[in-house]
């Protein structure tokens, strides 16, 4: 559901691109910029000097980007970030070029979009030509079979631009769970660091659990726990992370296919102030003693 997009830092010296992009990215958008953040924001700083010299870009527009680079160069708040390089996109300091850096990135895995100065579909694409992209659309919400296979799947782009994972959900259960261990196995995989799962449902035997159905998914630094609070306290269910946030109509468990409507869950984004509210709660109920925590590695 989160689309992971790579623009030329050519493109900041181009202020109607800069314009058409600058709003498009972050927790609530559905997309992120990705690039070595430093580096990214270092070359396209250098490309609209560059256009002011040649007087290709009026003082005051070269000023108003310039300003939203400084600020992007700063440690900035979850809900205001827009470019990121997920952990499991390695990058080299040998590479100084974005077109060798982009083809390397490629190679670890495709970007939904590339955004350059030019157009030569479909590798790369002019910003007048985006709103005509499938690739480039991010719905409100999508409806996917409730299978673990299809839920972790839609969920897994937002996995893999994450590091900590939360896991919010009343009917939850930890034991038999095809979809905690396919969340588990994929956000391994993409490297996550921090899983918690927050249930109303009891476990017996948790270490039990553990040992027998999960801990042969993770590495020795994936952190996992589970823990219980007062049943029917959260009516929604969401996943949460670092990067996004995303909601599930009837919940992340697997539903016996009937022929119904029930048979799928709609995933919907989440706002950040609604997550930020959900693990304010999770924090005041273990401050007031109304959680527990059942288990963690």
């Amino acid at each position: 559901m989160y689309k992971e997009i790579a623009v030329d830092p050519e493109c900041m010296a181009d202020d109607a691109c800069f314009f058409a992009l600058r709003e498009q990215f972050g927790f609530e958008k559905g997309r992120y910029l990705i690039a070595d953040t430093r580096r990214w924001i270092k070359d396209a700083t250098t490309a609209v000097k560059e256009a002011q010299k040649r007087n290709e870009l009026k003082p005051v527009r070269a000023k108003t980007i310039k300003a939203w680079l400084n600020k992007a160069s700063r440690k900035v708040e979850v809900k205001d970030r827009q470019i990121l390089l997920p952990t499991n996109r390695q990058v080299s300091s040998d590479i100084d070029v974005w077109n060798d850096w982009w083809a390397d990135q490629h190679e670890i895995r495709r970007f939904d979009v590339s955004v350059a100065s030019y157009s030569n579909p479909p590798e790369f694409h002019d910003f007048t030509e985006l709103l005509a992209l499938d690739s480039w659309q991010v719905p409100p919400s999508i409806s996917v079979d409730r299978t673990a296979v299809s839920m972790v799947a839609a969920i897994e782009s937002l996995l893999r631009i994450s590091k900590e994972v939360l896991l919010v959900d009343n009917y939850f259960n930890l034991s038999s769970n095809a979809v905690l261990a396919e969340l588990i196995r994929v956000a391994v995989e993409a490297g996550c660091t921090r899983f918690t799962v927050v249930t109303a449902c009891d476990c017996a035997s948790p270490d039990r659990v553990w040992a027998n159905e999960y801990q042969r998914l993770t590495s020795d630094d994936f952190h996992c726990k589970w823990v219980k609070v007062p049943d029917r306290f959260f009516h929604d269910r969401y996943l949460i992370t670092d990067t996004g946030a995303i909601t599930a109509g009837h919940g992340f468990s697997v539903a016996t296919q009937q022929g119904t409507a029930a048979d799928r869950v709609n995933l919907s984004y989440c706002s950040f102030d609604e997550a930020n509210t959900v693990k304010q709660q999770l924090a005041d109920l273990e401050a007031q003693g109304r959680s527990c925590l059942i288990w963690s590695n």
